[in-house]
């Protein structure tokens, strides 16, 4: 009689530990995901910063590479300019151009 007792006991025990297993790994689980949600929100938000800092660099870079190429532009249709031999268009001061 006694060992069928423990024998009761010890598959008790046994189930128990297997639901508290099954808890704490769903427990883990949801800690995990909602971490990942987290860090997938900061991870947005240190993007939309970061681009939000760099836009106006980039606009004002574009501009740049626009002013340059429309600059190289007439002067290529002034004669004021010459290709290197790789393509590139380089601007030769000369006298003309300093306003001498």
């Amino acid at each position: 009689m006694h060992n069928n007792t423990l024998s009761t006991s010890l598959s008790i025990f046994i189930q128990l530990k297997a639901e508290v297993a099954k808890e704490v790994a769903n427990a883990r689980r949801k800690q995990h995901l909602s971490s990942l949600q987290y860090y997938c929100a900061l991870n947005a938000l240190q993007y939309r910063k970061r681009v939000a800092m760099m836009e106006p660099m980039l606009g004002y870079t574009r501009g740049q590479v626009w002013t340059v190429k429309r600059l190289c532009h007439l002067d290529m249709s002034l004669g004021k300019g010459k290709h290197c031999s790789s393509g590139f268009f380089f601007w030769e001061p000369t006298n003309d151009n300093w306003g001498g």
